[in-house]
């Protein structure tokens, strides 16, 4: 008796298993998966980014040790810059006008040598955590972005911005 109970139990079992595979999703390729919530949210902030680049607005990142903005071009006018340090340590956010290459400026004890360059504007240190805005009028043309605290330039607090 136990063996034909183990059989039913393996026949239903099959059946069940039948029954599963062939009320499985439809293979309709023409249908589009709708996005996971890791999509929905990058598209978003996507979206926001673009928003705020067509109203003069440029996200910025100090950390350590990088640069990084949320558009690498913005149209001519005003421009702000809202800047967040996301590192412990205080950076500075300083605008160069340039066609020099972001890791190219001329260096003097550690620091970006600012005296022969076009220096748009700059803050002062931000310490770590803290957030600043700053404005300033940008014309066409090509930028450099960085944090010229001692050493930090060298060590890769650059990056390039184009103004159209």
């Amino acid at each position: 008796m136990y063996p034909l109970i183990t059989r039913l139990g393996i026949g239903l079992l099959a059946i069940t298993t039948t029954a599963f595979v062939a009320c499985g999703g439809d293979d309709d390729s023409s249908t589009t998966p709708a996005p996971t919530a890791t999509q929905a949210m990058a598209e978003s902030t996507a979206t926001q980014e673009a928003t705020a680049a067509a109203m003069g607005i440029i996200g910025v990142t100090l950390s350590d040790f990088a640069v990084a903005t949320s558009e690498a071009s913005i149209d001519a006018g005003e421009v702000t810059f809202d800047i967040t340090n996301s590192a412990e340590v205080p950076h500075e956010f300083v605008v160069i006008r340039t066609d020099s290459d972001a890791t190219a400026l001329p260096v003097a004890a550690g620091s970006v040598d600012e005296s022969g360059l076009d220096v748009v504007g700059r803050t002062e240190q931000i310490e770590g955590g803290a957030s600043e805005s700053v404005t300033f009028t940008l014309t066409a043309g090509n930028y450099v972005l960085i944090c010229n605290i001692p050493a930090h330039y060298g060590l890769g607090m650059s990056t390039a911005f184009t103004v159209n």
